[in-house]
């Protein structure tokens, strides 16, 4: 309806759009697109209200029913079923409101079990959706799902069965994701908001506002340092190929530039350098440099840098000297 499909207008757009976008993303800074790329990025998204036939909407009982029969059909044992659910899933959780977090504990709930009991078509099925569509940045955010999720994929990467050690290498950077560290600095033009702020005063409602995203930042940092401890543990005891994809996530969940490294994971990294297994041993020495050298010190240019600036990182940020 609206629009031609077979020809992936939408898919080829968005693809292009990306590419040209790319060079003006700069972390911490308004992205300042040049008017030939707004004007695209407001066909694209005219484009996208046609595919979906309308804005987002509210969720209903019906709609509620429907996307957890498609979330139990993505995890179905024949290909088909799975590939077609997984297909009408992801078209129908970006255009319906509070779709992804109804449909992600089912799909953890099915990944778990498959897990358990060696159910490869359905352990398919559920790293697929969750790991390779819209879902992986919802539940990767979303940190009552997160550690389920990240403890799943590192048992499914030991299954015996080549496809799905193919999804798990290609899911990897996306799980490691998972364990940065959240934005804690943004640089806004103050002479920019001032001129689009409301008249009243609202300085009581921000600072709620900040109050609350800071306690659930706090949250998930705890979350996360407490999930690093636990694969610590799990990495000493476990054959090298677990141990190698524990400890690329270990690396990004425990490491902070403003808190020191747990205890558990300094001996670890200092253990594992004389480890037998070669490829282990070179995770290890990495561990231990980027222990040593926090993250934002990780190479000599940008230590040269942070110098000059003061070791400001909202001079750096902001491009200044």
């Amino acid at each position: 309806m609206g629009i031609e499909r077979s020809a992936h207008i939408v898919d080829r757009v968005t693809r292009l759009f990306a590419a040209d976008t790319q060079s003006f993303k700069v972390s911490g800074l308004r992205k300042c697109y040049p008017r030939p790329l707004l004007l695209r990025r407001s066909n694209l998204y005219h484009l996208q209200r046609l595919r979906h036939n309308c804005g987002p909407r509210p969720q209903s009982n019906l709609d509620k029913q429907l996307l957890l029969d498609l979330a139990e059909s993505c995890v179905s044992l024949y290909t088909d079923i799975r590939r077609h659910a997984q297909s009408a899933g992801e078209s129908a959780t970006k255009v319906i409101i509070g779709a992804r977090p109804l449909v992600i504990p089912p799909l953890l709930k099915a990944f778990e079990e498959s897990l358990k009991a060696n159910d490869y078509k359905r352990m398919k099925g559920a790293m697929y959706t969750l790991l390779y569509g819209s879902l992986a940045k919802t539940a990767g955010r979303d940190w009552r799902y997160a550690p389920s999720l990240i403890r799943s994929f590192i048992a499914a990467s030991t299954a015996d069965k080549p496809s799905v050690q193919k999804l798990a290498s290609g899911a990897l950077y996306h799980v490691m994701d998972y364990g940065r560290p959240v934005e804690k600095m943004v640089i806004l033009n103050d002479n920019l908001v001032r001129s689009i702020a409301p008249d009243e005063d609202l300085l009581g409602l921000i600072a709620e506002k900040r109050e609350k995203l800071q306690r659930k930042r706090d949250l998930v940092e705890r979350k996360k340092a407490n999930l690093a401890v636990e694969l610590v543990e799990l990495a000493k005891n476990s054959h090298w190929k677990t141990a190698s994809r524990t400890v690329t996530i270990i690396v990004n969940l425990g490491l902070r530039f403003a808190t020191i490294a747990p205890q558990s994971l300094l001996e670890l990294a200092t253990i594992g350098t004389i480890d037998a297994h070669p490829g282990l041993r070179g995770l290890y020495s990495g561990a231990l440099v980027a222990v040593r050298t926090p993250p934002l010190l990780c190479c000599v240019r940008l230590t040269s840098i942070l110098a000059i600036l003061s070791h400001r990182t909202t001079s750096h940020v902001s491009a200044r000297n």
